[in-house]
């Protein structure tokens, strides 16, 4: 149970990895600042989707799905101990 839990993790790691560089992608593609300020602050990511959603649904959906695989693997880490 703890290596499906390890393995849970790492997938949702490497999905919300994916998932930031293709949104800090597309915040350099609307403007540098955007593309700085997504790199240097994690709450640009948020105000950006909310503000571009059309062109940032796709990346958010992307960590979202890894954000989810964290959690599952942390509630199955948690039950296996």
């Amino acid at each position: 149970m703890v290596t499906l839990a390890l393995i849970c993790i790492v997938i949702g790691l490497i999905f919300y990895l994916i998932g930031s560089i293709g949104l800090i992608i597309v915040e350099f593609k609307t403007g540098i600042l955007w593309g700085i300020c997504g790199l240097l602050f994690q709450i640009v990511h948020l105000l950006y989707a909310i503000l571009h959603f059309e062109e940032s649904k796709k990346w958010l959906g992307i960590m979202l799905v890894g954000i989810v695989l964290i959690v599952v693997g942390r509630v199955l880490g948690i039950s296996a101990a």
